[in-house]
């Protein structure tokens, strides 16, 4: 299990002073929630409003600036509202740099396992009827193929291709993480796509304070090349999608514009988010000719 770290100045630091003992017990408690459930350091608003005085003390971490505000933010086809750490990828493990030494750890096990199993000896094989001894199947001369090795070629191509994706993603943090990512995106996505996908959503961030643009590891986990895809930026079929999903991230990520706030709701019965989904359909009905209007002057 990944462990939420803090640094051992903590107690002395500025922006901790300036936070609060409060505050920072939020910080911490919401930290190990993140590493917990691999959120890479985004804390979405019903874990701080399930704490008293949440909110407050969210605005208080933002202010010292050790988290930054979160609204309407596309994550797994969900739109959501909450807070993110500044600089996570810096201090803490990322996702994929988690899965990754998972895998891998899984990986050695698997092989230690296979390692003490018992091996069968030559002598102790026995041909089968109708084969020549002493060659694999009874083949003549006992040919048979070479194992598969890496290709070092295909290798290389892998590396190029995201160091030309890198080049025009409009954030730089996390590079290794990134790789990972990007090779495992690989899979769903052919890598010219990839990096078309990347040049878009840095034209339509050519304004955006960087803090405010996803971490490439986050972009590439979910997904969210596809809102850069070739056909993304049709308005009609764009809009139908984000009334499906309720999310409003891609119209959002591609205009710049500024949807009405979500205001909770206060009854604890209701699911949050139903009631955020439901908003996000009833403001695209609303405003669905503006949005039109606005996807076609960036399509």
């Amino acid at each position: 299990m990944p462990w939420f770290k803090v640094d051992d100045a903590l107690h002395s630091h500025p922006k901790a002073r300036r936070a609060g003992l409060e505050a920072m017990g939020l910080w911490a408690i919401a930290g190990s929630h993140c590493m917990a459930y691999l959120t890479d350091g985004f804390v979405e608003r019903w874990v701080v409003e399930s704490w008293p005085n949440g909110p407050e003390l969210a605005e208080r971490l933002v202010d010292a600036g050790l988290w930054v505000s979160r609204w309407d933010t596309h994550r797994e086809s969900r739109v959501v509202s909450g807070w993110e750490y500044c600089d996570w990828s810096q201090y803490q493990p990322m996702k994929a740099d988690v899965e990754e030494s998972r895998r891998r750890e899984r990986e050695r096990k698997a092989e230690w396992r296979e390692s003490k199993k018992p091996q069968v000896k030559a002598s102790d094989s026995i041909c089968p009827s109708g084969t020549t001894e002493g060659t694999p199947g009874g083949s003549p001369g006992g040919s048979h193929s070479a194992p598969t090795r890496p290709n070092p070629i295909k290798k290389k191509e892998a590396s190029e291709a995201f160091n030309d994706w890198w080049a025009s993603y409009p954030r730089k943090v996390g590079k290794k993480a990134a790789s990972t990512a990007f090779a495992r995106a690989l899979k769903d996505i052919d890598a010219t796509s990839l990096i078309a996908a990347a040049k878009a959503y840095s034209r339509a961030n050519t304004t955006t304070d960087p803090k405010y643009i996803a971490l490439p590891t986050t972009w590439l986990n979910q997904g969210r090349w596809d809102e850069f895809s070739e056909n993304a930026t049709d308005p009609t079929e764009l809009l139908r999608e984000c009334w499906k999903t309720g999310s409003l991230g891609k119209v959002i990520e591609l205009t710049g514009w500024q949807p009405p706030i979500f205001h909770h709701p206060e009854d604890p019965t209701v699911d949050k988010e139903i009631a955020l989904r439901d908003h996000v359909r009833q403001v695209i009905d609303d405003n669905r000719e503006e949005l039109i209007m606005r996807l076609k002057e960036v399509s």
